[in-house]
């Protein structure tokens, strides 16, 4: 799929958030679009994220790590394409911040939901099926949001763009 058949996808749902109002989702004006990165495709509309991306080794170890905050409808991208068989390890070591983690297909699609991640944790986290890619967001924004696995995830990173 080419970057401008994605733009265009991204575009449209954005473009039919914006009219469509406050679905359960977050309230997003038209022209705040452009704040956004990523967007959550749930039951209740589409739910929208300015993430940073974790596509270095250090970024991905890193990740969302001694951080205080972490302002609404924010959050972490980790790209994790590289991983042997969609199997990778996740730990809550030295993050101060509770969070949902959100782990996707190589589709973008949620294939499973850790909620509540306990920060400081070195519990293991993981996911069950094979999964590439995990989004970070603050806790309590799936139960918030109706965020569901079998919703999908639209981000530049998810077809290998840079």
């Amino acid at each position: 799929m080419t970057r401008l058949v994605i733009l265009f996808m991204v575009a449209l749902v954005f473009a039919a958030a914006g009219c469509s109002g406050n679905e359960g989702g977050n309230t997003m004006q038209k022209d705040a679009a452009a704040e956004y990165n990523m967007v959550i495709v749930t039951a209740d509309g589409p739910v929208y994220y300015n993430v940073e991306d974790a596509v270095t080794p250090q970024e991905r170890s890193e990740g969302l790590m001694f951080r205080e905050t972490l302002a609404a409808d924010s959050g972490m991208f980790f790209d994790m394409s590289d991983s042997i068989d969609g199997k990778f390890y996740m730990w809550m070591e030295n993050t101060k911040i509770p969070l949902d983690m959100l782990f996707l297909n190589e589709t973008g699609e949620i294939v499973h939901i850790h909620e509540n991640a306990a920060p400081m944790s070195r519990t293991v986290i993981e996911s069950p099926v094979p999964s590439y890619y995990v989004v970070e967001v603050n806790a309590g924004d799936v139960e918030m949001h109706g965020i569901k696995i079998g919703d999908q995830v639209r981000h530049l990173l998810l077809d290998g763009l840079d």
